[in-house]
């Protein structure tokens, strides 16, 4: 089953469990997917899982920076409310790889970076690739750094 099927389904058993706040974000998932989707046909591509994945990482990211901002605020309905969101977006994302296993990725390539053989900029490129959909970029650049110091 697709992404976007998923999201649908999840859609309907929200809507019959009369789940508004599941069915709020279902129904914001399925915008931006459908924003991916205009964006993709506008560049005379296939929108991929690959694709709607780094979609809901961006729309996880967003809420994460809204958090933030809330809990400076004393906002904490909200911050509840946000993090609920990122919860349900989070069903759709396969596991997150650890931190051990972000470390043994990165540490080959910490070491390259501390030889002066590669640069950091290009080994974020090839940190992407070892680790696939799964890696949390954000955490591989703090994990990098503190390797690289």
């Amino acid at each position: 089953m697709s992404i976007k099927q998923a999201v649908k389904a999840l859609q309907i058993t929200a809507m019959k469990a009369k789940d508004k706040e599941t069915l709020a974000t279902a129904r914001m998932i399925t915008s931006a997917i459908g924003n991916a989707e205009i964006d993709a046909r506008t560049k005379n591509k296939e929108l991929t899982d690959s694709d709607i994945m780094a979609t809901l990482r961006s729309m996880i990211k967003s809420r994460q920076d809204s958090i933030a901002l809330y809990e400076k605020a004393g906002a904490t309905d909200r911050v509840q409310a946000e993090q609920n969101e990122i919860n349900v977006i989070k069903m759709f994302l396969p596991e997150s790889l650890s931190r051990d296993e972000m470390i043994a990725i990165i540490s080959p390539i910490a070491e390259k970076i501390k030889a002066g053989e590669m640069k950091s900029g290009p080994a974020m490129g090839f940190i992407k690739k070892a680790g696939g959909d799964r890696i949390d970029m954000g955490e591989a650049k703090k994990i990098l750094d503190e390797l690289t110091a």
